[in-house]
């Protein structure tokens, strides 16, 4: 299931520079969220990337700031390291510290896993798609 909130503002119609809107507008993607499993989200205005746990009710607990660097896209791989797309590619510990930068031609926008193995690192950004192999799966 998904879950998309909308505020007042957004349902009744209130117009922003002639348009609607709303953070969730703004998003660049939607992520699978597993119970019992890390959850990150990324900030790209606040410069903030968060870590929370998926309850069994799928909600989002015990939210607390993972980097001091928020981007428009978040991937995790099987040991747990964190890509951030945050206008190169930078890959987190579990524990938050920054451990490699994969340097991209054009700013990345979204970040998703691939491939027979899922060690493709498939890098959308707004002209072109690059693709990275990692040592490690995807999730």
């Amino acid at each position: 299931s998904v879950f998309i909130p909308a505020g007042d503002d957004f349902a009744q119609g209130q117009l922003y520079y002639g348009v609607k809107m709303a953070d969730v507008l703004r998003a660049f993607s939607l992520a699978r969220a597993t119970p019992g499993q890390p959850f990150y989200v990324t900030d790209e205005g606040g410069e903030k990337t968060y870590k929370g746990i998926v309850t069994n009710t799928g909600t989002i607990a015990d939210l607390h700031l993972f980097a001091e660097e928020g981007g428009e896209s978040v991937a995790q791989d099987e040991h747990g390291n964190v890509y951030l797309a945050a206008g190169q590619i930078r890959v987190y510990s579990p524990e938050g510290k920054a451990i490699e930068e994969i340097d991209v031609p054009e700013r990345p926008i979204e970040l998703v896993f691939g491939g027979p193995e899922r060690r493709s690192l498939y890098i959308l950004t707004h002209n072109s798609l690059y693709v990275v192999q990692t040592r490690w799966a995807g999730l």
